[in-house]
């Protein structure tokens, strides 16, 4: 059976799973394109403290942050149903 996320489990660490799980790669990918270490990015996804400029490095490969014109930074909302 598929591990269930309940709605309230969805931190930074396990959206940034999904999303990478959804693009078919594996940690050790999203260490290569950010150009981290794999247990940089199990601590991301897993929630452990980081130093901001590794987080904001890997949120941006993990697509959970939009740069736009005015050098600013927004997180990127995921729409997740809800099943009762």
């Amino acid at each position: 059976m598929p591990e269930v996320l309940r709605f309230d489990d969805l931190s930074l660490g396990n959206m940034a799973r999904i999303q990478r799980i959804c693009r078919r790669l594996t940690q050790k990918d999203m260490a290569g394109k950010a150009g981290v270490s794999h247990n940089e990015v199990d601590s991301f996804e897993n929630n452990q403290p980081l130093p901001l400029t590794l987080k904001l490095k890997l949120l941006r490969v993990y697509d959970l942050i939009v740069e736009t014109s005015n050098s600013s930074s927004s997180l990127v909302s995921i729409p997740v149903t809800h099943n009762s």
